[in-house]
């Protein structure tokens, strides 16, 4: 091998994201970096092929916007595989177009980051670019026709002129214009890149540099927690996802992250409602990019200097990350009753109660 990722375990591995307009040459730069190093190629067709397949694409009459769930999960159990079942010892090459200023597209991206950081893996994400008249000339190839890949020449040089390029503030982004370079050149700046960056001249996105996500994830948590307290509806639900939920201490279910901020409007208007005691009791990963957060709660009602023992509650956080950081997925609080065994009430009281006297 020419230039061989360091593969002696998880510190030394390598994650290569190679993101770029259609026709720009993702494929055949991330393969010959493939082969030189030995990396394993997850190009985005790999993946969206399996759904394709069974459609019989032309490259140019648009797909049915249905299909894109579909590829969605072939491609969420291939970042699951890779970042929980994967030997170690494998770096990864990954390909994608992805739309700049999209939120939604830039979770995408996300998702690859969290793998790498499952896998302790180093991260580099590439951005290629390439003048519009090169691109159209390279876009219509058989050999992309056989990848059933776009090779509309129109469309292609839409993408590229008109949808925004995607950008991220990664310390360890590599801008690259192929427009004039053979794919040689371009992966050996790559590999030369990837060196630089494990060896320290760029400032790394790692375990020991950032925020743990368990953190980051009770932090969010905290917030939530605080807006409630500080009877903030609008705060509060823009803790959430779009699509996220909330489920009550009384089994009232919420949707949508403004059905959740107008449901604690109303509650906020016309209860003088408890202020939360909580106590954090376990975070995990459930898989690349979502996290869980169990705690305990307790309800102090206003003028009160005690805890509402009939009020405590375990509650469980389900957060993913997006754009902009994490957001709450699932929200849900259950009675902590404890039937049949009032020790167990007696001593989750006396363990809020020390958080409340500690504040």
């Amino acid at each position: 091998m020419e230039h061989e990722l360091p593969a002696g375990g998880r510190p030394e591995t390598t994650v290569i994201h190679i993101i770029g307009s259609p026709g720009v040459g993702k494929f055949t730069i991330a393969s010959e970096v493939a082969r030189r190093t030995g990396a394993r190629l997850v190009d985005n067709h790999s993946i969206a092929n399996v759904i394709f397949n069974t459609l019989a694409p032309d490259g140019v009459t648009p797909l049915p916007p249905s299909i894109w769930p579909f590829v969605g999960r072939v491609r969420a159990a291939v970042l699951d595989t890779i970042a929980s079942v994967s030997p170690p010892h494998l770096s990864f090459v990954f390909t994608n177009f992805i739309r700049g200023e999209d939120e939604g597209e830039y979770g995408a991206f996300l998702e690859v980051v969290a793998v790498a950081e499952a896998r302790g893996s180093l991260f580099v994400p590439v951005l290629l670019t390439c003048r519009t008249d090169e691109l159209v000339r390279r876009i219509v190839t058989d050999d992309r026709r056989a990848r059933m890949k776009l090779v509309d020449p129109v469309q292609g040089a839409r993408l590229n002129d008109e949808v925004p390029p995607f950008a991220t503030g990664h310390p360890n982004t590599l801008a690259l214009d192929v427009s004039d370079r053979s794919p040689g050149d371009a992966a050996q700046e790559i590999l030369d890149w990837v060196e630089r960056c494990r060896g320290g001249d760029i400032e790394q996105w790692g375990a020991a540099r950032i925020p743990a996500a368990d953190a980051d994830v009770g932090a969010l948590y905290r917030q939530l927690t605080d807006y409630w307290n500080g009877r903030d509806a609008a705060a509060y639900g823009a803790l959430f996802a779009e699509g996220g939920s909330i489920v009550g201490f009384d089994g009232s279910q919420v949707d949508g992250r403004d059905a959740i901020a107008s449901h604690l409007a109303e509650i906020f208007a016309n209860h003088p409602t408890p202020a939360y005691v909580v106590k954090v009791l376990e975070v995990r990963p459930l898989g690349p990019g979502a996290m869980l957060l169990r705690a305990a709660a307790g309800l102090l009602p206003p003028g009160a200097s005690d805890l509402h023992p009939d009020l405590n509650s375990i509650q469980t956080l389900v957060a993913t990350r997006h754009w902009g950081g994490w957001r709450v997925e699932m929200f849900q609080s259950t009675p902590a009753a404890f039937h049949g065994r009032p020790d167990l009430a007696e001593r989750l009281t006396a363990e809020l109660t020390e958080v409340l006297r500690g504040r």
